[in-house]
């Protein structure tokens, strides 16, 4: 009888273990399960109203915003809103190819012109200019290089879980070098070029 429970327990044992281990890789990076967030109806309608084409739509929540991830056609876009539905920020990806002449330019004579672009992207904020980002990688550095469409090199940030968010800050600084910041969840910590 002892052997029965011992081998029932042992079995109990490992599925709880393959349960935990399959639920912590399931949640890639931390992020939020995008199942467990529930969008307030003024977001939702404030998103199906300005995307009624959107598909594959998963939402998450970062800090104070609803982020909305999604498909329109075969393209990727990810939107921000705050619970009211107040739209704040889009960003919506693209092939390096469709980049303002300007900013290939400016990229092809920088210190990351031979890093991996990872991806790039459209982003249009409320209230201010559009910026483009183009995710560059070298080894185990990733960053986010944010480009006003002139071709003028904004700000650097280290890629993280909440690096999109400071996209909603940047000013043009026309007089000021790109800064590379790391963004955690508490605190800016700036790390000098």
């Amino acid at each position: 009888m002892n052997t029965i429970f011992s081998t029932m327990r042992g079995i109990f044992s490992i599925s709880m273990l393959v349960f935990s281990v399959s639920g912590l890789l399931a949640n890639d990076n931390n992020k939020p399960d995008p199942a467990s967030v529930k969008v307030d109806r003024y977001v939702d309608r404030a998103f199906r109203t300005m995307y009624p084409m959107a598909s594959e739509v998963v939402w998450a929540k970062q800090k104070n915003y609803y982020v909305a991830e999604f498909q329109i056609e075969d393209i990727e876009v990810t939107a921000w809103y705050d619970q009211l539905g107040v739209h704040y920020m889009s960003m919506t990806n693209m092939p390096y190819e469709q980049l303002p002449e300007d900013i290939k330019a400016t990229f092809s004579s920088g210190e990351y012109e031979s890093w991996d672009v990872d991806e790039v992207s459209l982003v249009e904020r409320k209230g201010k200019e559009p910026l483009y980002t183009v995710a560059v990688a070298s080894d185990d550095q990733k960053y986010n290089l944010c480009y006003s469409a002139n071709g003028f090199l904004m700000k650097v940030i280290v890629n993280t879980a909440n690096a999109l968010l400071s996209l909603l800050e940047i000013e043009k600084e026309a007089d000021k070098p790109a800064e590379v910041y790391a963004y955690t969840i508490n605190m800016v910590v700036g790390v000098g070029k």
